[in-house]
């Protein structure tokens, strides 16, 4: 089957505002939560994606993840899914939760309302099958990726071609791809940053398909909802 020349998941309204991370290395749970809201928007067929408690990730997700300090992408969804983990939304974290010394775990389940769990996931490596991330995103919407983003910082627009070693022992950084474009004579995802709108094309970084680059096809996450 024939996959559309462009997928842009913004365009229906599904994907959250680009998030600044800060000084805070919390990517792992950034790109994470923010893809599990696109899809249960998609899976819920709402024209716009509600904005979930990254903070309660970023504070209480074990399994080897510590917070500001850096986790894992993989590490965290299998600890969303052995735990039953069932994200607020962030307007419920907002006004239900304070944190603790900022150190404590101080959230709960969610018991009500609007609430998201991981029913399952994939953590594989695509290299080479990239065509399956195309396929999925053309689909299924959103994925999570790993990525060698150390060059990132001298991004400025346009398609990232070169100098972005897609090596599985660099990879130090995770985005959510929120679609691709095959019509200019490079393809390139479409991949959401957490550095802040002015970083790239307004959050944005295009990366092009089909070499790994960046190490983007190494460490993908397909992610299914309850």
């Amino acid at each position: 089957k024939l996959l559309p020349k462009v997928v842009d998941w913004r365009e229906k309204g599904v994907i959250p505002a680009v998030k600044s991370q800060g000084s805070c290395g919390a990517c792992w749970a950034i790109s994470v939560v923010d893809t599990i809201s696109s899809i249960s928007a998609i899976k819920k067929a709402q024209s716009n994606a509600t904005d979930l408690c990254i903070e309660q990730v970023i504070n209480c997700a074990g399994n080897g993840n510590y917070g500001c300090e850096g986790g894992d992408t993989c590490r965290l969804l299998e600890w969303m899914r052995k735990s039953n983990v069932k994200l607020n939304t962030l307007k419920d974290c907002e006004t239900t939760q304070q944190l603790k010394n900022g150190t404590e775990c101080a959230f709960q389940n969610a018991t009500v309302g609007d609430y998201m769990a991981v029913e399952k996931f994939s953590c594989v490596s695509l290299v080479d099958r990239e065509h399956l991330m195309l396929r999925y995103l053309a689909t299924r919407g959103p994925i999570v990726a790993a990525v060698n983003a150390a060059s990132w910082q001298y991004y400025l627009g346009g398609v990232v071609q070169y100098h972005c070693d897609g090596s599985y022992e660099d990879l130090n950084h995770a985005v959510e791809i929120v679609g691709y474009n095959l019509e200019g004579t490079i393809p390139y995802y479409l991949v959401k940053n957490s550095w802040g709108p002015r970083f790239g094309d307004h959050g944005y970084i295009k990366i092009e398909i089909g070499k790994n680059l960046c190490g983007i096809a190494n460490r993908v996450s397909f992610i299914e909802l309850m």
